[in-house]
């Protein structure tokens, strides 16, 4: 990469002051130019997040689908079976990273099958 410094070993250095001296709309503009970066709202003293919205979801027929009751649906995604009920009922509505979590099961449940194993094994690590 051209412009970029580097030690007598050749090795690359960063440019902290030059860094420290790019502005936010420096940043955007990189950022903008990029065509490797995700694409995201950046707004500067806001939390970064995907454009997109979280799918809506219908719990009691994705369970229904893999023919689990609540209980053992709640036991083998991670959820309680209270959260599972309350979703069915309509008494709740499952937050951003759970509406997630579902459209997963009900596209890849093996995906998210061997992902929870996964989380398991490393759990009694």
């Amino acid at each position: 990469m051209s412009g970029t410094p580097t030690s007598p070993d050749g090795v690359s250095r960063i440019d902290w002051d030059r860094i420290d001296a790019l502005t936010d709309e420096d940043i955007a503009k990189s950022v903008a130019g990029d065509p490797d970066a995700a694409p995201i709202n950046f707004h500067v003293g806001k939390t970064l997040r995907l454009k997109s919205e979280a799918p809506e979801v219908d719990v009691k027929a994705i369970r229904g689908n893999i023919g689990l009751s609540q209980a053992a649906f709640a036991d083998r995604f991670g959820f309680t079976k209270r959260a599972v009920e309350n979703w069915e009922q309509g008494i709740r509505r499952p937050d951003r990273a759970a509406r997630i979590l579902l459209w997963l099961i009900d596209r890849h449940p093996g995906a998210v099958d061997a992902a929870m194993e996964a989380l398991r094994e490393n759990s009694k690590a």
